[in-house]
């Protein structure tokens, strides 16, 4: 995982080279040590097609989409020519929209490579909590939350 983190900087960092814009990275919250359970892949589908209407919507012009799903998740990349602000307002919106949403990581790096930070906190998925402290806490088992992820799953791409 920890190599699988390093490839994603890096492709960011050269992504943001390469194009001079903010970018969108989508990947999906899943606990665990799969990171591609049964229904990921068709989840991960729906999730790109909403990015791409949310960034239709703002008149987002997409320079360059990037997909890639390995064993250790599935994430895209988008380097879009928008204002980073009102990309993270509509990408949170994605997140906080439904059970989907809660699965999705919708991160605007701003074309220096600023990361921008969401509004509010995320919700944990299990209680009304904030979702670090209850990570940090560990106050939900392993068990529990892939139970939920799976459950999502089920539910939004059966």
């Amino acid at each position: 995982m920890l190599a699988a983190r390093e490839h994603r900087a890096a492709r960011q960092s050269a992504l943001l080279r390469r194009f001079g814009c903010p970018l969108v990275c989508l990947t999906m919250n899943i606990p665990g040590p799969v990171k591609v359970p049964e229904g990921a892949e068709r989840a991960f589908a729906l999730a790109l097609e909403r990015v791409d209407g949310a960034l239709a919507q703002l008149g987002a012009a997409v320079l360059c989409r990037e997909i890639s799903v390995e064993k250790t998740g599935c994430e895209a990349f988008f380097a879009v020519q928008a204002d980073p602000q009102a990309l993270k307002v509509r990408m949170t919106a994605l997140e906080d929209a439904d059970n989907l949403g809660r699965l999705l990581d919708l991160d605007v790096l701003t074309a220096e490579g600023e990361k921008l930070s969401r509004p509010t906190p995320r919700r944990c998925l299990l209680c009304s909590r904030q979702a670090q402290v209850c990570a940090r806490s560990r106050a939900h088992s392993l068990e529990e939350l892939t139970a939920r992820v799976r459950a999502i799953l089920a539910e939004v791409a059966p």
